[in-house]
């Protein structure tokens, strides 16, 4: 939540920005909306995390092994000892879109939620608030900069 709320402070020509950085802005939150400000959007976050890291780790794994024999099957002896970190980052690269692909209209909402003004005691539900992202977007926005984002999965 600081994290999101400091990338947008100061973004906008009208308004300085309101932090000087995380600890000002973690303590400014605090003293204004107390521990639930500092954590807006936590569930959203558990939501997304729980379910993408268990995909991710089953995907890496299955995608491993079957890299792992393709290389091995296709490569020279020389060639083999590169073969483990090849694997391994083309799992890691296939799972991390694979799992980014699946979450992001989670993240969307997520970020929505994190960086809603603190001053509206913001309490939509994940549902509500991807309803309402929808009827206002349509369905591209809840995918909109996925494109870089997987850019940033592969290795």
């Amino acid at each position: 939540h600081i994290k999101c709320r400091l990338q947008l402070d100061g973004s906008s020509s009208v308004r300085p920005p309101q932090f000087r950085g995380p600890i000002d802005a973690a303590q400014t939150i605090m003293k204004s909306h107390g521990i639930r400000g500092i954590y807006r959007g936590y569930g959203c976050t558990l939501v997304r995390e729980v379910p993408a890291f268990g995909a991710y780790f089953a995907v890496y794994d299955a995608v491993k092994d079957r890299a792992t024999k393709y290389f091995d099957d296709n490569s020279s002896s020389k060639q083999q000892q590169y073969n483990p970190w090849l694997a391994s980052a083309f799992a890691g690269g296939v799972s991390g879109s694979f799992t980014w692909a699946i979450i992001y209209p989670i993240d969307v909402i997520k970020t929505r939620i994190q960086t809603s003004p603190l001053s509206l005691n913001y309490q939509s539900s994940m549902w509500s608030t991807g309803q309402s992202l929808i009827a206002k977007h349509g369905w591209k926005y809840m995918f909109r900069g996925l494109g870089i984002t997987l850019l940033r999965a592969f290795p």
